[in-house]
């Protein structure tokens, strides 16, 4: 399974995950028969990793990782949309203003930057998205190994089928993961400049310059993004054209 991306070089964050990897469970070293001479357990995060090329660069395409992508409303894509590794940490734009931030999912921005038209919530960025999606395989794939493992020394998997159980896993997890993907398509697809649009939009249903002027007044005091506000101007300066 390779992306559908041909970005390079590939970027050095690829298949690395923020968080180190817990120590191997001791069940591993408890039962070294459990295991034929040789046995290598996958690594993590795996060496073919389809995120390769395009963490980084997702502002140029989002890879395919599946073909059988699991529906985008399934319950597994919505813990996968909901996922953060820095789940307390607000977007850059609030942080900075002092403003209250929410995570709504990946693809959406917050709903304060949505409310002032901020273009470039990190919430909504393809990258940030791309690179929560693989830390959550990285944390999945290391809890279903752990698993695969107990099972081998509990004796209720045969050694010999390790790899294949694992293999059913990772492809699981990708088609999982492609549905991610088409769920974040849509949301950030719907949210993107979704304010600056409504706006310029009552703009255009505003007919008198003083109503407006008084409208674009009250918005500057509330912070409404600089780009919302010029288009809510330039109709403002038609009015008095025209």
């Amino acid at each position: 399974m390779s992306p559908n991306c041909s970005i390079s070089p590939p970027h050095p964050r690829i298949c690395t995950s923020s968080r180190r990897p817990p120590s191997p469970p001791s069940s591993r070293s408890n039962s070294p028969t459990s295991f034929p001479p040789g046995f290598v357990f996958p690594p993590n995060p795996p060496l073919n990793c389809p995120f390769r090329e395009c963490v980084g660069f997702a502002e140029d395409g989002m890879p395919t990782v599946s073909d059988s992508p699991v529906r985008s409303d399934d319950p597994l894509v919505e813990q996968v949309m909901m996922f953060r590794a820095d789940p307390s940490s607000p977007c850059a734009h609030c942080r900075k203003h002092g403003n209250r931030c929410e995570f709504v999912e990946s693809g959406s921005p917050c709903p304060t930057c949505l409310a002032l038209g901020v273009p470039d919530c990190r919430f909504a960025d393809p990258d940030y998205f791309l690179l929560n999606l693989v830390e959550y395989r990285n944390r999945h794939l290391h809890d279903k190994c752990d698993e695969l493992v107990g099972q081998v020394n509990n004796g209720t998997l045969d050694a010999s089928l390790f790899d294949q159980a694992y293999h059913r896993i990772e492809e699981e997890f990708y088609r999982v993961a492609q549905g991610a993907i088409v769920r974040f398509g849509i949301t950030h697809g719907a949210t993107n400049d979704l304010t600056r649009r409504g706006f310029h939009l009552l703009a255009l249903s505003v007919d008198d310059p003083e109503v407006l002027a008084q409208l674009i007044a009250a918005c500057t005091k509330t912070g409404l993004h600089p780009d919302v506000l010029v288009d809510m101007s330039t109709r403002l300066r038609d009015l008095y054209l025209s």
